[in-house]
């Protein structure tokens, strides 16, 4: 059995490490920036700052508006699709009479099995669309944040931070920069 991996996750796999390893210099020498050439590494969770700074609603509000679109648009060229099936099912009865031939069978079949075919493909793409939607606003916000959050890295001498999410599973949160970036993006709002 082949198990394939999402593109994302396997150049996660295959950049992070090799972004710990150039920040902290392969442990040779001195990078400059900290003591013993070693990243310090903290983590932030975006959710967590999109509640507490309250665009939480408005991003949900976002993703829910243009998930809808997509679907919307998605039923409009399935009903399409449908219609044009329909409109080829048609004429090859049509075409069979009451006794269809074993190769009229087969061509109706054929555009059966096409239609399926192609609503699946279309349910896939809708759903690439709605995860591509989500990642799309997610990204928007962490590039909101990017300022602020470079701020806080360097004034706790941090530097490398990762976003929490599928990958990062286990970490200590005293690395948890995710209340000191509130607490600063709170601040520059007030």
């Amino acid at each position: 059995m082949r198990y394939r991996l999402n593109p994302a996750v396997m150049m996660t796999c295959v950049l992070l490490p090799l972004a710990i390893a150039a920040l902290s210099g392969c442990g040779q020498g001195d990078s400059g920036s900290h003591a013993g050439g070693s990243a310090r590494v903290a983590v932030i969770d975006l959710d967590r700052v999109a509640q507490a700074t309250g665009r939480s609603p408005e991003i949900q509000q976002q993703l829910t508006q243009r998930i809808q679109e997509a679907a919307q648009q998605a039923r409009m060229d399935l009903e399409q699709l449908q219609n044009q099936a329909n409109a080829e099912l048609t004429r090859l009865a049509e075409q069979a009479g009451a006794s269809p031939t074993p190769e009229q069978q087969r061509q109706i079949q054929a555009v059966r099995q096409r239609a399926q075919l192609e609503a699946q493909r279309r349910q896939v793409e809708l759903n690439q669309r709605q995860q591509a939607i989500a990642a799309e606003l997610r990204d928007q916000f962490r590039d909101e944040i990017r300022p602020t959050l470079n701020v806080v890295a360097r004034d706790h001498g941090m530097s490398l931070v990762l976003v929490l999410n599928d990958n990062v599973v286990i970490y200590d949160t005293a690395l948890d920069l995710t209340d000191a970036l509130v607490a600063a993006l709170g601040s520059k709002t007030q």
